[in-house]
């Protein structure tokens, strides 16, 4: 595989990225999207959209290495008909496109970035961060009612005076990103 550098700002930790791809891949396993994606043996995730009165229709889906899109609609708005949507429309042309484009590609599907954990219930594949796998949560966890990101409750000495406990910080990483 090749070497990727990227000179900008990262907007999203690859954790957080993974959680919605893997998302999209349902969307294209067993949601409005699985039309795009007919006789297509390499991994994709995708997401269709509809506007109201089926004005615009289009599918944007992705492969570890290639995204494409489709848009159906017209210059002047009108309704492209009663209940067509991104899926019916656009999911056959995203298809016949991909199949050309990925012919002899390998089959690579997206990486799974270090400490997540996937796990399958009823068909349906969801993507864990470290320590937030169902059962993985602690006593003093936000799931369990603890006080997991080290806030001083009103109680504790480091509480403001009065009584009311001191803010979190948004640079605090006690705050553990959640500003």
């Amino acid at each position: 595989m090749p070497v990727v550098t990227y000179s900008g700002a990262q907007l999203a930790d690859a954790d957080s990225v993974f959680q919605v791809i893997t998302m999209m891949k349902g969307v294209v396993q067993r949601g409005t999207g699985a039309p795009a994606v007919v006789g297509i043996t390499q991994p994709v995730a995708g997401k269709t959209g509809t506007t109201n009165n089926s004005n615009d229709a289009w599918f944007i889906g992705f492969t570890p290495g290639l995204l494409a899109g489709c848009w159906m609609g017209y210059d002047r708005p009108q309704s492209l008909g009663q209940k067509e949507t991104g899926g019916h429309l656009c999911g056959p042309i995203w298809n016949q496109f991909m199949k050309v484009a990925l012919a002899d590609q390998p089959p690579v599907d997206f990486a799974v970035p270090a400490g997540m954990s996937l796990q399958q219930t009823g068909g349906v594949t969801e993507a864990f961060k470290p320590g937030q796998a169902p059962g993985a949560q602690t006593d003093d966890s936000l799931l369990a009612g603890g006080n997991a990101l080290g806030i001083p409750d009103a109680s504790s000495s480091s509480a403001t005076s009065g009584g009311t406990p001191a803010p979190a910080v948004a640079n605090d990483p006690a705050s553990k990103g959640l500003y």
